[in-house]
């Protein structure tokens, strides 16, 4: 998406982060040029794309970001051998 069509979309609040009270990617809401804007929707494919990506590594590795980042319940389809 090109920026133009990123500052039109922020300003109808379809973003992923766009909450009633505020931003949840950011401390607090300032949605013109914001640069984290993606819809819920590219928002889970990013995740998606992910997760796919973790689990492509080594098991050790895994682990480790699912320790880190996701306080040991990442979840899905774990390294298998």
């Amino acid at each position: 998406m090109d920026r133009a069509n990123r500052i039109t979309h922020v300003s109808t609040n379809d973003c992923f982060a766009s909450r009633k009270k505020g931003c949840s990617a950011l401390k607090f809401k300032a949605c013109k040029d914001c640069s984290f804007y993606k819809t819920t929707d590219q928002h889970h494919k990013d995740q998606a794309k992910a997760l796919k990506r973790i689990f492509s590594l080594d098991k050790d590795v895994q682990d480790h970001i699912n320790e880190t980042y996701y306080r040991g319940k990442m979840g899905g389809n774990s390294y298998e051998g």
